[in-house]
């Protein structure tokens, strides 16, 4: 359905440049997404918060991407992909609390 998406926005304004997000399965959804070639560069970044796949190194479904694992304590404006992890996160972290997973959908770190 995303992908869809992003192709009826593509053909509605052919100039417009997409930035994809994700929570939790969420993220998983933009670690599957099977985007055409010619969207690819249409993705500027993709920003995902409390990702299950963070530490497996799967990939992104863009042309380049510049992974920042760590976005809230340096940023280069050459990554385009941003992924959030709260410290103690048992889904994407090595941590043992839940609640840090929770707590992306109310501080969005």
């Amino acid at each position: 359905m995303t992908v869809e998406y992003i192709k009826m926005r593509d053909a509605l304004c052919p100039e417009e440049l997409v930035v994809i997000g994700g929570y939790s399965k969420g993220a998983m959804v933009v670690h599957s997404m099977k985007l055409p070639k010619y969207l690819k560069p249409k993705v500027i970044a993709i920003v995902v918060f409390g990702d299950p796949l963070y530490r497996l190194s799967i990939q992104w479904p863009i042309k380049t991407p510049v992974v920042n694992l760590v976005p809230s304590s340096s940023f280069d404006p050459s990554q385009n992909v941003l992924s959030f992890c709260n410290k103690g996160d048992v889904i994407c972290g090595a941590g043992w609390s839940i609640s840090a997973h929770w707590r992306h959908r109310k501080d969005n770190t």
